[in-house]
């Protein structure tokens, strides 16, 4: 586990995977969870183009005949939140995350190597 600074904190995402945040400042919050679930719903849904449908919840993916071959962009993905959630979803797809802001991009690495490892 990464050192944490007197304003960070290691908090519960989903399941046994943790996200680092700010104690002020963005959180993840149910709106995250949300999208997230939007994404993974429409992943799994075979029956309709799964970018046209994930493009609703902040990000694409391919249609997958199996979670190997899934990739997920998560455009502005902030800390992470998510981009975690669907790896959570999805361990064996290609996940990836662009976010401008060097400081929250810094929290979304140190929480995939958190639980990466």
């Amino acid at each position: 586990a990464s050192t944490l600074a007197p304003d960070e904190q290691l908090v519960a995402l989903l399941g046994d995977w943790r996200i680092l945040q700010r104690r002020a400042g963005h959180r993840w919050t149910t709106d995250d969870l949300v999208t997230a679930w939007c994404a993974v719903r429409a992943a799994r849904d075979t029956r309709a183009p799964v970018g046209a449908r994930s493009a609703q919840a902040g990000g694409t993916a391919s249609t997958p005949s199996s979670d190997d071959q899934l990739s997920v962009l998560d455009l502005g993905c902030g800390n992470g939140a998510v981009l975690l959630m669907l790896a959570h979803s999805f361990p064996r797809a290609r996940c990836v995350g662009v976010e401008a802001r060097a400081e929250a991009l810094a929290l979304a690495r140190r929480s995939i190597q958190h639980n990466a490892g």
